[in-house]
């Protein structure tokens, strides 16, 4: 599910690109209503914000049976401290060369290809551990 905050739907659907017919989201007005619903659903909420607490996200574990939830925030502004200060962890993406920052939608890309990657590696490790046991 994505939640989206939104002045109005013309931003969505610029961004989705007609994707938003096929992906399950919500629009809503508050973030930490979002972030407390989450939470009490079981979710571990990582917020991908330039931090001086944000870790690598190289560097961020995941275990395979814990549900996550990735926050991002808004092109020039980021997150606000406020949400940043509710969420579970902080995690960044290292950059090279001149730019400081990706646009929203390429980072959230990569981190959602990232942690879906390293959550399944370590599937992957637990069921090969597993079956070492027996």
């Amino acid at each position: 599910m994505i939640y989206v905050i939104l002045d109005n739907g013309k931003e969505l659907a610029k961004t989705a690109l007609g994707a938003e017919g096929y992906v399950p989201w919500e629009k809503v007005k508050q973030t930490g209503d979002v972030i407390r619903r989450l939470k009490q659903e079981g979710f571990r909420v990582i917020a991908l914000e330039q931090d001086r607490r944000a870790i690598n996200i190289r560097d961020y574990r995941l275990r395979h049976s814990q549900k996550y939830a990735l926050i991002v925030g808004y092109e020039v502004r980021g997150i606000d401290k406020r949400i940043l200060s509710r969420c579970d962890k902080i995690i960044y993406i290292p950059m090279f060369g001149k730019k400081e920052s990706l646009n929203v939608s390429v980072a959230f890309g990569v981190a959602g290809y990232l942690l879906k990657f390293k959550k399944q590696t370590a599937k992957s490790k637990n069921i090969k551990q597993s079956s070492k046991i027996k």
